[in-house]
């Protein structure tokens, strides 16, 4: 396909990367999927405070554009596109990389939102406290 569309001098098969290496030379992350849960992609760059431009699946519009539980709001951290609308997904992008004061509105929010709500010490406590709800109601079923 590459060679197909003449693009061998525009992109690099690199196979397995370090991120750390990748991430500092990235102005933009795009996710263009048809379906998605809660992509690590975007917290990645969200961490590295990277805007991001992705479609309108799964846990996307949350991640990118906060959620209603968010107080004070942040504020949008990219775009959330249609599904299937190139133009759209690039007009996006091509707002972050030609307009620098919305670009770094949408770094920090999302850097921010991503400390805030989605850290490791978080998501651990998260999944301790489901995880003793469900022994405990398991514990409930076998006694009755």
């Amino acid at each position: 396909m590459v060679e197909l569309l003449n693009l061998e001098n525009s992109l690099e098969f690199t196979g397995k990367v370090r991120l750390d290496d990748y991430l500092p030379r990235i102005d933009v992350m795009a996710l263009t999927s048809i379906s998605e849960a809660q992509p690590l992609v975007i917290l990645e760059a969200g961490a590295a405070g990277i805007p991001v431009v992705a479609t309108d699946v799964g846990a996307c519009r949350e991640l990118i554009l906060g959620s209603s539980h968010e107080v004070p709001p942040l504020g949008p951290g990219g775009a959330v596109t249609s599904l299937a609308n190139p133009e759209e997904t690039a007009g996006e992008i091509g707002r972050l990389l030609t307009n620098r004061r919305w670009y770094e509105r949408c770094s920090r929010a999302l850097k921010t939102r991503v400390e805030r709500y989605y850290s490791k010490a978080d998501l651990d406590q998260t999944y301790n406290q489901l995880y003793e709800e469900l022994a405990a109601e398991a514990k409930k079923e076998v006694v009755n």
